[in-house]
C-alpha cells in the first residue's frame, strides 16, 4: 500500500505500478481467505463449546 501511495508511480514506472497493485490484490485476497477460515474455525469451536455445557 505504501508503493501504491505514491502519486508518481503510475506515470514514472507503469510496469512497477502494475507489480505493486497485483501482489497488492494478492495480499488482500490472501486475507480475505484467512479471515474467512479464522471465522469458520471460530464458530466450529464456539459450536463445540455450545455441545460441550450442553
Amino acid at each position: 500500500e505504501a508503493r501504491l501511495s505514491d502519486g508518481e508511480l503510475y506515470a514514472r514506472d507503469r510496469a512497477a505500478f502494475a507489480a505493486a497493485t497485483a501482489r497488492h490484490a494478492a495480499a488482500r485476497r490472501e486475507l480475505d481467505e484467512a479471515e474467512t477460515r479464522w471465522l469458520e474455525l471460530d464458530e466450529k469451536r464456539a459450536a463445540a463449546r455450545v455441545r460441550e455445557a450442553g
